[in-house]
């Protein structure tokens, strides 16, 4: 967790109901051998710890000792290393030389020593250790852990050795595995908001997108092998870019524009579109807040706006289908995320700020599955309920909904005109299966077909809807027109028994004389006013062209 105030801190989860929060120790993850012993005058020595997975500690204490003599020393506390390498130190310089290695904790200077000028014992470095100084920004990259942004240096980049995340010392000589320090260079200061890991290492600031790759022909990055290359001029705001299959979107800086980023062959860059441009009316106003992707079923970007309404963008850049819409409750969203489930499909969480009987209160909500097999499960309420037992006329467990108008499906039948009150209602007939929660309307309106005539093109010209064709899966309710002023109710109820609810239809759906009109318009509206499902997969109409 990063804060320019604070410093790092790391959260632990071991169990649903076990967390903790610690600050993070700085430094090697192999501990240092202690109580380093030898004789002589002659040169100064040295040894380092080396664990399993080549992570070095930094030096011991140092001994004078003579070449010949044997070398002591205490192991390391915790886990024990793979071995140890032994240094000397040149008199006239400081420098240490490797000159061997030891699996115990003794060794036996050679007395012709042959200096290794290309190894040399990692320093301790404290990179964030004062004010100013904190990173705000933190990633994972090449089995790294790459820190970023602090107010001292806003667009200077902070690399682990690999993998050894807390561990930021290097060596001199220096080795690829060692931490590194990257500054990008720019006629502008614009600072690291986020860091996303693909198949390189991309860098948002506040005023373009940058790729860090291996420099030259190497494979990975090193500390001397790096190339930071801006790939566009737009700036991400402060919120996370999310990604999806090998492309990331991203919220510009004035949060009022979405645009996705990915690798093009013939640019030979990552390059991108706008992909809210379509959608630009939901952003005039009011920008981005917080975002989060539900992958399964619909691969949908769930995105809370500043005013709390809850935006939605379907996705599919494969078959290049970007849809956005929206949806408002009886409250305001204030954050989302989603989470993976063993069951495959992706729960979606909101907060939602409500106020109830006068009272502000803050819910934690859970979207219902739309994956239903009988109508009698549908779930289209908000902050809802659902009792499922015995028959019963009064459901109570509801003084969350106080002073309410909810809706209501009783065993799958509508019931309306309901309000809680005392933290129940009262059905006019007993069910088993009851869900209660705030009501919404659904509506799709689509633009105004038009189409190439001999005449030339429809808009223009007189024309009126004379029939619609939608077809549908699973639904339960259409009441379809040209406006909210003008609609008719599809019929769906055919030979079910007294009582038993109108079952769900798949197919499609004729409608024919039922589109009044002043003769300039040619859209479609499709709503649903109950809570029942209703899923649209086509909807054709046929129109009547006359003369202006």
């Amino acid at each position: 967790i990063f804060h320019d105030l604070y410093p790092p801190r790391k959260l632990t989860r071991t169990s649903h109901t076990s967390w903790t929060i610690t600050d993070i120790t700085f430094g090697a993850g192999q501990a240092a051998p202690t109580a380093l012993t030898g004789s002589g005058t002659a040169f100064t020595y040295g040894v380092t710890a080396v664990s399993a997975n080549e992570i070095e500690s930094v030096v011991s204490n140092s001994v004078v000792a003579n070449r010949g003599n044997t070398l002591s020393w205490t192991a390391p506390t915790g886990t024990a290393p793979s071995y140890y390498r032994v240094y000397e130190q040149d008199t006239g310089t400081g420098t240490w030389y490797y000159i061997g290695k030891a699996t115990g904790v003794s060794y036996v200077i050679p007395s012709s020593v042959n200096r290794d000028d290309t190894i040399a014992p990692p320093n301790a470095i404290s990179q964030f250790s004062s004010g100013g100084n904190e990173p705000a920004v933190g990633a994972f990259f090449d089995q790294r852990l790459i820190y970023a942004r602090t107010d001292n240096k806003p667009q200077t980049l902070f690399g682990s050795v690999v993998g050894d995340f807390y561990n930021l010392n290097y060596s001199s000589p220096v080795q690829d595995n060692d931490a590194f320090q990257f500054t990008i260079n720019s006629t502008e200061v614009n600072e690291i908001h986020w860091i996303t890991s693909l198949a390189f290492c991309i860098i948002f600031t506040s005023g373009g997108e940058w790729l860090m790759q291996p420099g030259g022909n190497n494979t990975t990055i090193t500390p001397t092998s790096v190339s930071i290359k801006v790939q566009s001029r737009w700036g991400c705001a402060n919120v996370r870019p999310i990604v999806i299959g090998n492309a990331v979107i991203f919220v510009l800086g004035s949060s009022r524009a979405v645009r996705n980023l990915a690798y093009s062959l013939g640019d030979d860059a990552y390059t991108g579109t706008d992909v809210s441009i379509l959608a630009a009316h939901l952003f005039e106003a009011n920008g981005i807040l917080d975002w989060s992707y539900q992958q399964f079923p619909d691969s949908v970007v769930w995105a809370i706006r500043d005013d709390g309404t809850l935006l939605g963008m379907t996705y599919l850049a494969e078959q290049k289908v970007v849809g956005w819409h929206r949806h408002s409750t009886d409250g305001f969203f204030e954050s989302v995320a989603t989470l993976k489930t063993g069951g495959g499909e992706d729960q979606v969480w909101v907060i939602v700020r409500r106020t109830i009987n006068g009272v502000t209160k803050r819910y934690v909500e859970l979207f219902a599955s739309r994956q239903l097999t009988n109508v009698v499960n549908a779930f289209f309420v908000d902050a809802g309920l659902t009792y499922n037992g015995a028959p019963a006329t009064v459901i109570s467990g509801l003084g969350h909904l106080e002073g309410k108008a909810v809706a209501v499906l009783a065993d799958g039948n509508v019931i309306p005109g309901l309000t809680v009150s005392g933290g129940s209602i009262t059905l006019p007939n007993a069910a088993s299966i009851v869900t209660v929660g705030l009501p919404y309307i659904c509506d799709l309106e689509t633009l105004d077909f038009t189409t190439a005539t001999q005449q030339g093109e429809i808009i223009g010209k007189n024309r009126q809807i004379t029939s619609v064709n939608v077809s549908v899966r699973n639904t339960r309710e259409l009441f379809v027109g040209p406006d909210a002023d003008h609609l008719t109710e599809v019929p769906f109820r055919t030979n079910e028994d007294y009582g038993v609810p109108t079952a769900m239809f798949t197919g499609a759906k004729s409608l024919i004389s039922l589109f009044p009109g002043d003769g300039t318009a040619s859209s479609v509206l499709i709503r649903v006013k109950n809570p029942v499902p209703c899923t649209v997969q086509q909807i054709a109409a046929t129109i009547q062209v006359g003369d202006v």
